[in-house]
């Protein structure tokens, strides 16, 4: 019996250390389970400039989206308002604000990704070297008093 709980115990503490996160159309997954934004937050705030990476990457999908977004819909508009009025000229000026918008959102846009992953990649370059430092420190003890004997497992 103890000799399967220590088996079960070294077993669990190597694979709760070594999962690593992975990058899969934009979404986090760990051990083929996506993770919530939430989740993902908690896991980098182990290490700084992940975290800061990740949340400057959700900032740019954020506004790139909205600006995107206003482009498209001021040029969609300005098409509906040229298709419906008699004396419209149609690429009016609601048509080229959109595309200017619509211009500024594709550089927005660009680098989340490449934020994203470099996240990824530090958190997980990062977590090796814990895995590698707490493999170093892992002690077994044999302890005893007047009533027992026992084993101390320090990681």
């Amino acid at each position: 019996m103890k000799q399967l709980f220590l088996i079960t115990l070294v077993l669990s503490v190597s694979t709760s250390l070594a999962q690593e996160l992975v990058i899969k159309n934009m979404n986090i997954f760990q051990n083929e389970i996506k993770l919530s934004n939430s989740e993902i937050k908690e896991k980098l705030a182990t290490d700084v400039n992940a975290l800061e990476n990740y949340k400057a990457s959700k900032t740019k999908s954020t506004v790139g989206g909205l600006v995107l977004g206003f482009g498209l819909g001021f040029v969609l508009a300005d098409a509906v308002i040229g298709g419906n009025a008699y004396n419209y000229k149609f690429p009016g000026t609601p048509t080229f604000i959109g595309l200017g918008a619509i211009a500024v959102s594709i550089p927005i846009l660009s680098g989340r990704e490449k934020l994203l992953k470099k996240s990824i990649e530090t958190y997980n370059l990062n977590s090796k070297t814990k895995l590698d430092n707490t493999e170093n420190n892992l002690e077994l003890n044999i302890l005893s008093n007047n009533n027992c004997v026992g084993f101390q497992l320090n990681f």
